[in-house]
Parts: C-alpha cells; sequence; structure tokens
C-alpha cells in the first residue's frame, strides 16, 4: 500500500509558503532577522524560545516511544514473549507522554493562539491539524490500552501496527511542529 502522506505539510518550504499567505511584505532577510536574539524584546533566539524547547521535548518523547515499539518487535521476533512489566512500562509511558501532548495543545489553542491572534492573522491551520493531530494520537493510544499481557500471539502484529501509526504520527507532528515555529513564532515576534 501506499504510504500516508502526512497530516501536515513536512517542509519547510512549505511553512514559508504559509507564512508568505499571511505576511506577504516580509523578506528572508526579515525574518532571519526576527529568528536572533536583538538583546531588547527578545533576549534569545528563536531556536531556544519556549515554544521550540517544548517542540523539541515532545519531538524525543515519540522517538523514545517509536524505539520502545521496535525494541519489543525486535523481541518478539526472537521469540520472546514480551512480560508484563514492558507491557504496563510502555502502557505508562504512553500515558504520560499523552498527558503532555494534549496539554501541549491546550496551551496554544487556550493561550497562544489567541494572543498572537490578537496581534496578526493566525492562519486557522493551526487549529485545524491538532483536532487530525488527536484523532490520530488517540488511535495510538486505543492500540496501547488494548495491549495485555495474556495476548501473546497478537503482540507482534499490534507492535507492528503501533510502530507504523507511530511513524505517520511523529512525521505530522513534526510537520506541525515546523510550521508553528517556522510561521507562529516568526508571527509572535513580528508584532
Amino acid at each position: 500500500s501506499q504510504p500516508k502522506k502526512p497530516i501536515c505539510s513536512p517542509s519547510r518550504a512549505a511553512g514559508r509558503a504559509l507564512m508568505d499567505s499571511v505576511l506577504p511584505a516580509m523578506s528572508n532577510e526579515e525574518v532571519e532577522v526576527l529568528k536572533k536574539a536583538d538583546g531588547k524584546r527578545w533576549k534569545h533566539a528563536a531556536c531556544e524560545d519556549g515554544w521550540v524547547r517544548a517542540h523539541s521535548a515532545l519531538r524525543s518523547d515519540m522517538a523514545q516511544l517509536a524505539s520502545g515499539f521496535h525494541a519489543c518487535i525486535q523481541q518478539l521476533e526472537a521469540g520472546k514473549e514480551l512480560k508484563p512489566w514492558q507491557i504496563s512500562n510502555v502502557q505508562t509511558f504512553w500515558l504520560l507522554f499523552a498527558h503532555h501532548m494534549h496539554h501541549h495543545h491546550d496551551n496554544e489553542e487556550r493561550f497562544v493562539f489567541p494572543c498572537i491572534s490578537k496581534l496578526a492573522t493566525l492562519p486557522p491551520k493551526f487549529s485545524d491539524d491538532h483536532v487530525t493531530l488527536v484523532k490520530a494520537q488517540d488511535e495510538i493510544g486505543a492500540l496501547v490500552k488494548n495491549l495485555t499481557a495474556d495476548e501473546k500471539d497478537a503482540h507482534l502484529v499490534m507492535f507492528i501496527e503501533l510502530k507504523t501509526k507511530m511513524a505517520f504520527f511523529m512525521q505530522s507532528m513534526d510537520a506541525n511542529f515546523v510550521e508553528e515555529e517556522e510561521t507562529g513564532l516568526i508571527l509572535l515576534r513580528k508584532v
């Protein structure tokens, strides 16, 4: 089957195109100036912003989850069953991650996006993407929740599905993060 396209466009060029539709008068040079610390209003560069740091932490958590799913697949393919504590650890890590991700999106929707919207036109795509991303996250969460220690024969199939869905989710989330970092953060710094 054809690989799914990520929910959000993954390219920085697409992020720039989105920004151009919002702030068409900004040159690349103006964008680069806004990304730097000016020592006055912005004491830190855009890449050190709390919004970017939150995205980086979530990217790291997703990579750890994907690595854990892969390790479970390798163990199962080697003919070794997963122990109940391994299933429990996967479920616990997922619940913690899902809580942080939902909180992150909620924070953007309740505080960040309205703040930017008071000062500049924020693309509706930002909020629209969250609805789809949360749905994809919840699909993974349902699979993780349904993992049980007594369904050993189904583990390999389930973890392969988790790995596939997680790869798609990570690609989509990263594209969303890039759009927010390359457009939303610049809008915030512009105003």
